[in-house]
């Protein structure tokens, strides 16, 4: 009595052992794939990278202003009030020296 087994082809090389998944192709594969990644990755880093500098640069700036600004006894937003001391220059008037007789 002979056992037949049901095929798609009549090749040897079907399904996962067919000519297109081979050990190259698949290495090949996943080597284009990881460059791709790369790739990507340094682009978006390029991309990104000009605004975290721009954002750390201006929280730096809003930082040593703010210590500036504590250190002079102000207050850190001059728009509002709170503040030992007044944001305007001080201007001081002197009334004018009277003559006594």
């Amino acid at each position: 009595m002979a056992f037949t087994q049901p095929r798609l082809s009549d090749t040897d090389s079907t399904g996962a052992m067919s000519d297109a998944l081979t050990s190259n192709a698949l290495t090949a594969v996943g080597a284009a794939g990881l460059a791709g990644v790369g790739v990507m990755s340094v682009a978006v880093t390029a991309t990104i990278l000009p605004a975290q500098t721009i954002c750390l640069a201006g929280a730096a700036t809003a930082a040593l202003v703010a210590g500036k600004r504590q250190a002079e006894g102000k207050s850190l937003v001059p728009s509002f009030g709170g503040s030992k001391q007044s944001d305007a220059p001080a201007t001081t008037t002197e009334a004018a020296p009277t003559a006594t007789a």
